[in-house]
């Protein structure tokens, strides 16, 4: 078993647990580790791994230093709102939402989109725009409260949220071990896997103008390369890049039915080397090189997007035309990275509380 944990660790890592050991809040120069858990060697200086079962934490370095958290903060939105929202309630696009800055789905004002094709933009594609709609169908700031309230009832006693996307806010913050246990509650909920592991989904593209036309719809692609490897008993996973949070990642995998969590941040040198204010671009992908372009995958793309470059120099995601004239939105060569780090923050916006969504509970 040692040699299992050590090596699903390995590869996770390259890319209230009341029965948990104590470690140190001051940052560690070293590693620690349950008897008999083997530690990989890799880089990364802030991280965890947890029985998903239990709850006990089996290694880490760093765990309970406070940083931001990018757009691994998804996870706790997605948390937050699947049991208050229901899946076929329709929810219209704002204009607010559409000027979302950092990665896109494709939300465009006046457009509808059920709470189902939101949480796939937003988990799958890690659309900026998406979390903000959603956050936006149960009340912007009553979504906060109950992301916070959440992070207090799993026992992230250590995570503020501010924002549903995890865009750089001054004080937005978490641990690694809360995290991990907010990734570990959120896999429990099957309607979460299944959306954290789908390869594609079809998301509603711009409405026809001539109302006796269909529908259509374009392909967006799950953008986790752990995923698109075909890693065993892998459960999926939430990555994110800003330049605070340097790059982050979550993830879980099952094997011979134990699960294991994988919590990691990774600084980037954008973090390490100023000491400037928050970045208030999110960035999709990356290792360190950034491109800014025009354009974002989705229907009739206006308005900035940033892009990072990956280890090999290739852009982490593009948008592809179809013989059918509709947009795909999938990763460069089917990868997020070969580190498997990848995704978005984001920017917040305010926006109404359209009375087409049928909220349950608090």
């Amino acid at each position: 078993m040692p040699t299992l944990i050590a090596a699903a660790v390995a590869v996770l890592l390259a890319a209230t647990p009341a029965a948990a050991e104590d470690l140190p809040i001051a940052p560690s120069p070293t590693p620690s580790a349950a008897p008999g858990v083997e530690i990989p060697d890799f880089a990364t200086k802030a991280w965890i791994v947890v029985d998903a079962g239990s709850g006990a934490i089996l290694a880490g370095q760093n765990i309970d230093e406070q940083r931001p958290m990018a757009s691994t903060l998804k996870t706790l939105t997605a948390l937050t709102l699947l049991p208050r929202l229901q899946n076929d309630s329709v929810h219209e696009g704002t204009a607010r939402e559409t000027l979302t800055e950092g990665m896109h789905v494709g939300v465009l004002a006046g457009s509808k989109y059920t709470v189902t094709q939101l949480l796939h933009g937003m988990l799958m594609r890690s659309g900026n725009d998406a979390a903000v709609a959603l956050a936006d169908a149960y009340g912007y700031q009553r979504t906060l409260d109950a992301m916070n309230a959440e992070a207090q009832r799993v026992g992230a006693t250590h995570t503020v949220a501010k924002s549903p996307n995890g865009l750089d806010q001054p004080g937005q913050v978490t641990t690694a071990t809360d995290l991990a246990q907010i990734y570990r509650v959120a896999i429990q909920d099957p309607r979460l896997t299944q959306i954290l592991t789908t390869r594609e989904f079809e998301f509603p593209a711009q409405p026809p103008t001539d109302p006796t036309q269909s529908a259509t719809t374009f392909t967006i692609y799950n953008h986790d390369t752990l995923l698109n490897e075909n890693y065993p008993g892998f459960l999926g996973g939430k990555s994110g890049f800003t330049s605070q949070a340097g790059r982050t990642y979550v993830a879980g995998a099952e094997r011979n039915g134990r699960r294991l969590v994988v919590r990691q941040y990774r600084q980037s040198p954008a973090h390490r080397a100023t000491s400037a204010g928050p970045d208030r671009r999110g960035h999709h992908g990356g290792a360190g090189r950034i491109r800014r372009r025009r354009g974002r995958c989705g229907p009739a793309a206006t308005g900035p997007d940033d892009a990072a470059a990956g280890p090999t120099g290739r852009r982490a995601g593009h948008c592809h035309v179809s013989t059918g004239g509709h947009q795909q939105c999938r990763p460069e060569h089917g990868r997020a990275g070969s580190d498997f780090l990848g995704c978005g923050g984001g920017h917040e916006r305010r926006g109404s509380d359209p009375t087409t969504i049928r909220a349950s509970g608090p």
